[in-house]
C-alpha cells in the first residue's frame, strides 16, 4: 500500500513538473517572440550642452520572428522614441513606445527603455496594450532586446542611423 501511494505521488509531482515546463515555454514562445528588428529612424538630433546628442523620432522597423509561424512575424513596427547617447564614449539611455501590426490588423503595444551604446545597448520590453488575438498579452513582459545602431555621418542629425536590434536572444 505504501509503495502504491509513493508510486502515485512521484507520478503527479512529475506530471506536475512537465506541465509547468510546458507553460514556461508557452509564455516564453507566445509571449516573448524571439526574432530581429530591422530598423530605419527619421526624427531630430540635436547636440546637447552635456555632451550627449538627443533624438526625438520615429523608428520604423519589420520584426522578422524566428519561428516564421508566431503571429508577429514580419510585423510592421513603429516606435515613437527618445534617445539620449554619447557616441564616443559609447553610453545613453533609450526609451519608447513600440506599436506592432500584424498582416490581420490587430495590434500590440510595448514600452521598451535600456541603456547602452551603439554596439551595446539593451533593455526592458512590456506589453502594455492590444487588439483583438493580442489583449492576453497585455501587462506581460515582452522580455529583453539588445541591439546597435549605425551612424551615417553625412546625415546623421537628420536621422540617418540604422541597424539591428535582437528581442529575447
Amino acid at each position: 500500500m505504501f509503495f502504491r501511494f509513493f508510486f502515485y505521488i512521484f507520478f503527479l509531482f512529475n506530471i506536475n513538473s512537465l506541465k509547468a515546463e510546458n507553460i514556461e515555454e508557452f509564455l516564453q514562445n507566445k509571449y516573448a517572440p524571439v526574432g530581429d528588428f530591422a530598423f530605419f529612424v527619421i526624427g531630430k538630433f540635436s547636440k546637447g550642452d552635456d555632451g550627449f546628442d538627443h533624438y526625438n523620432g520615429m523608428v520604423n522597423a519589420v520584426f522578422y520572428s524566428d519561428d516564421s509561424s508566431h503571429s508577429l512575424h514580419k510585423s510592421t513596427v513603429k516606435c515613437p522614441s527618445v534617445y539620449k547617447i554619447n557616441l564616443e564614449k559609447g553610453i545613453g539611455d533609450f526609451s519608447g513606445t513600440c506599436v506592432f501590426t500584424d498582416s490581420s490588423g490587430d495590434f500590440l503595444k510595448a514600452v521598451y527603455s535600456g541603456k547602452g551604446g551603439p554596439t551595446d545597448a539593451t533593455g526592458d520590453f512590456k506589453w502594455v496594450d492590444g487588439s483583438g488575438k493580442y489583449k492576453p498579452y497585455i501587462g506581460k513582459s515582452g522580455g529583453y532586446w539588445k541591439g546597435f545602431i549605425v551612424v551615417n555621418p553625412e546625415n546623421w542629425e537628420i536621422g540617418g542611423v540604422q541597424g539591428w536590434t535582437y528581442l529575447n536572444k
